[in-house]
């Protein structure tokens, strides 16, 4: 029986993968370290009152 893919493939294959994996961890730890920030930064907001939160947005001119 052959290998399914040749040995010098397989390892390319693995590097490409762990690369891939690396990068896609990072990201989310990227992601959830800003997630944890904005909660940070949202938390020492202070508490508007409901009447400011309901307030209109500026109608745009091209719009």
């Amino acid at each position: 029986m052959f290998p399914l893919f040749p040995p010098l493939l397989k390892s390319h294959i693995d590097v490409v993968l762990d690369f891939y994996t690396d990068v896609g961890v990072r990201a989310l730890e990227a992601m959830w370290a800003m997630n944890k920030l904005n909660l940070e930064l949202y938390r020492q907001l202070p508490q508007w009152p409901s009447s400011m939160l309901r307030m209109e947005l500026p109608s745009h001119p091209y719009l």
